[in-house]
């Protein structure tokens, strides 16, 4: 089993594009709370803090959500493609309106871990190269992230992504393995049930007439008498001697 067939394995997926969409929008309540605890929190006007950390984002992310609900409905355009640029899209509103909190270029990770869903390798590679790429252009062209942001906390960063897209793609390539695995362990199993069972069979049946023998009567005579006890019913036998046997 390669990793082609564990992906048909899976198929369909639309019940999980719905659940991807749906931790979209957990990303976006996450961003609201983010803002009102740093309207809260940061010692600036309120105004500015409003516009730029609160009202910004969210507005930002509810185009990006919205458009892929969207197209998700209405779009011929692959489902899987659309979730994994809305995400990336959503992590670059999110890093340039919070400039000021450097650890929001983890959310970078949202595509990363969204294309793992999917378990097709390449992706994982396309989101991975994907973020960094995005993260490093975003830092090239947003003054307050390089004020917040040194160029080695960005490598690092860069670094950890490429290090996360390498250990979700070797997950799924064990995944895949252990799959493998369990499938020829179930396959065995199953021979070995067949074979039990014709074993059973032919102990139970004699070779040239195919009749149940000897040992297939005393076992069936014992489960008979043990039901005859147990309901108080008789029970009648029937000997037939057939002079040549053989000759039938």
């Amino acid at each position: 089993m390669n990793m082609q067939d564990l992906h048909r394995m899976l198929q369909p997926i639309e019940h999980w594009n719905r659940k991807i969409l749906a931790v979209l929008w957990v990303v976006f309540g996450f961003a609201v709370c983010i803002g009102i605890v740093h309207l809260v929190v940061v010692g600036e006007a309120w105004k500015h803090i409003l516009v730029g950390s609160v009202l910004l984002p969210i507005g930002l992310l509810l185009v990006v959500i919205g458009v892929s609900e969207w197209l998700v409905r209405s779009s011929p355009v692959p489902k899987d493609w659309i979730f994994l640029v809305a995400a990336d899209f959503i992590a670059v509103c999110l890093l340039i309106c919070n400039p000021e909190l450097p650890i929001t270029a983890s959310v970078f990770f949202l595509p990363i871990l969204i294309s793992v869903f999917y378990f097709v390798p390449k992706k994982v590679m396309y989101m991975t190269v994907a973020a960094c790429l995005t993260l490093l252009a975003v830092y090239g062209v947003d003054p307050p992230l390089r004020a917040h942001l040194d160029v080695a906390d960005l490598i690092t960063f860069i670094a950890v992504l490429l290090v996360g897209g390498f250990i979700c793609v070797q997950f799924m390539q064990r995944s895949v393995e252990m799959v493998a695995q369990l499938q020829l362990s179930i396959e065995a199993n199953q021979d070995l049930m067949v074979q039990k069972i014709m074993m059973e069979s032919v102990s139970k049946r004699d070779g040239l007439t195919d009749a149940y023998n000897h040992k297939s009567f005393h076992q069936h005579l014992e489960n008979v008498l043990r039901q005859s006890d147990a309901q108080g019913t008789p029970v009648h036998l029937l000997i037939f001697d057939i002079d040549n046997f053989k000759r039938i």
